[in-house]
């Protein structure tokens, strides 16, 4: 069957989307600190059903998660998760949400104009990170062809498998403790494990989004920027540059914020084996077979003989509050269907 070709090679707009817990929110924050790119993170900016109020309203929500001093100004911040506008050393922050606050017949139309009007340096190019993005994606392009009569550029992330579902874990078990490092809530607890099987159930999963990707690649001719996350903490500053002619941005600025924000995450790569060694063993043939087709090992670790394995469903049903079906990693999702789920948080 041909292609449905897409021509987005000169387009002003961009999605980044991917697996969860693979680089996607690091990466908008990254992108949010280059002079030539305005950068959100998951405002479903390109939803057809995501109007200005709703946009509003989430763009609020954040604004007063962040730090202010007692007279109410805000105060920057150099925390590399949130991937929103507080990132941009460019855009007079305070007055852009104060003027947000106050227009309430705000739509998305004067969003470029909001940015511009607060920013120093006027974007070349806007985007917006969601991982699933990829699914439904063709209602996507069709109303980014209409209202914004181009189509948006895209960005897709993907990471092993076994370090997605370890740092799924490890973030929500920190959330839990405080904060506490992982390696000290493992021995607190006796080396409690959760029920892997129960965790690849979790919707949408690795495949869903993988096989999504396949879906993409098999359908359309467009412009496209595929990136492993280990690549991109491995060698940043070759990333930075292919990075910066994909979006025709500034190269030197680009491989800045680059190395700022992923330089120094190499410990991420490969956590699994140290915490989780036996993970290999609970991974789907159909997972391994796009494993090896995206070049990722295929490792077996022997576990910890000591370790204790114990079935903590109720952790995970606690987390997700979803119920899952026993064969559903084994079946591919419909991907013009946006499946019900986690996003993806905080990264890695």
């Amino acid at each position: 069957m041909a292609k449905i070709i897409l021509e987005n090679s000169k387009s002003n707009i961009f999605m980044v989307c991917g697996c969860y817990r693979a680089g996607t929110t690091s990466m908008a924050a990254a992108l949010n600190r280059h002079k030539d790119i305005f950068c959100t993170s998951e405002l479903d900016f390109f939803d057809p059903g995501n109007e200005g109020p709703q946009i509003r309203k989430r763009m609020l929500r954040y604004w007063k998660t962040y730090p202010k001093a007692e007279d109410g100004s805000f105060i920057p911040s150099q925390d590399e998760q949130h991937g929103l506008p507080e990132q941009d050393k460019y855009l007079d922050t305070e007055g852009f949400f104060k003027e947000l606050e106050t227009d309430e017949k705000f739509d998305k139309k004067n969003f470029v104009g909001l940015v511009n009007k607060y920013r120093s340096e006027k974007p070349k190019i806007y985007g917006d990170k969601l991982p699933n993005y990829i699914f439904r994606i063709q209602d996507r392009f069709d109303y980014c062809k209409d209202f914004f009569k181009i189509y948006p550029k895209v960005i897709f992330m993907y990471r092993d498998p076994r370090d997605v579902i370890e740092s799924q874990v490890r973030s929500y078990w920190r959330a839990r403790f405080n904060g506490a490092s992982h390696k000290q809530i493992m021995m607190d607890m006796g080396h409690r494990r959760p029920d892997w099987n129960k965790c690849l159930l979790i919707r949408p999963n690795w495949k869903d989004y993988m096989y999504a990707w396949n879906v993409f690649k098999d359908e359309y001719e467009m412009d496209y920027f595929e990136l492993r996350y280990e690549r991109l903490l491995i060698e940043p500053t070759k990333v930075a540059l292919e990075l910066s002619e994909f979006l025709k941005v500034d190269k030197k600025e680009m491989e800045e914020v680059m190395i700022f924000h992923f330089s120094k995450g190499r410990s991420n790569i490969g956590k699994w084996k140290e915490i989780y060694p036996e993970l290999t063993d609970y991974l789907p043939k159909n997972w391994v077979t796009m494993m090896r087709e995206y070049g990722i090992p295929y490792e077996i670790i022997s576990a910890d003989a000591n370790a204790i394995t114990l079935d903590s469903i109720k952790t995970i049903e606690y987390l997700y509050s979803t119920n899952y079906g026993a064969d559903s990693i084994f079946e591919p999702i419909n991907v013009n269907t946006e499946p019900e789920g986690l996003g993806d948080g905080k990264d890695a």
